[in-house]
């Protein structure tokens, strides 16, 4: 009765045998990721200049400079945190290859 396993895990997961299969699963999710990346690329530019009309016509010159001033402040302490928590991170993955 272990073939009425078999036959279940099979149903779990699509099954590629051929290497061409595998290599165009690939490059379709390659290709889906990039147009991704591409759309948020060029979209962002006008969504952030339009943003900044918006709120320089809403809240005014102080009030928006001070929202941009903000977020580089917190980019800045963002940075630096990850600067100084990578080492950490890559020391406790060598670790671990070296445990096992």
């Amino acid at each position: 009765n272990n073939d009425d396993d078999d036959d279940d895990d099979s149903n779990d997961a699509v099954v590629v045998d051929n290497p061409d299969q595998r290599i165009q699963r690939d490059v379709d999710f390659m290709r889906l990721f990039l147009a991704n990346v591409a759309n948020l690329v060029v979209a962002s530019p006008f969504k952030i200049l339009y943003f900044t009309y918006v709120c320089y016509d809403f809240v005014g010159l102080r009030i928006m400079a001070g929202m941009y001033f903000y977020f580089l402040a917190t980019l800045v302490v963002q940075k630096r945190l990850v600067a100084s928590i990578t080492p950490l991170v890559v020391r406790r993955g060598r670790a671990e290859a070296e445990f096992r």
